[in-house]
């Protein structure tokens, strides 16, 4: 698999309120965009699990991880964009992007 990732990847890109059965709205779709802009620039996937029922409960449960910065891979990016990526993985949808124009 591409980048070690395993074959339920897109169960990693559900929003914490997806994964909780919760109404969904355009942020749902920004964080599903920020799991895979974080994937793409790290190597690893911000919300993940040794099954199914770990990473649902992660996305359901868990703040975001640490600053990309941290991940040496994604060491070189400019700030501006880690928190750009960092806002849309945030599990509140009140404090991600309201639209792909914010």
């Amino acid at each position: 698999h591409a980048l070690g990732v395993r074959q339920h990847v897109d169960l990693h890109c559900f929003s914490p309120e997806m994964a909780a059965g919760r109404p969904l709205d355009p942020r749902s779709d920004l964080f599903s965009l920020g799991v895979v802009m974080y994937l793409c620039v790290s190597g690893v996937l911000p919300f993940d699990g040794p099954n199914r029922q770990a990473i649902v409960d992660r996305l359901r449960s868990d703040a975001p991880p640490a600053d990309l910065s941290a991940i040496p891979r994604a060491a070189h990016l400019s700030p501006a964009f880690a928190r750009l990526v960092h806002k849309a993985i945030s599990h509140k949808a009140e404090h991600r992007f309201e639209s792909a124009a914010a």
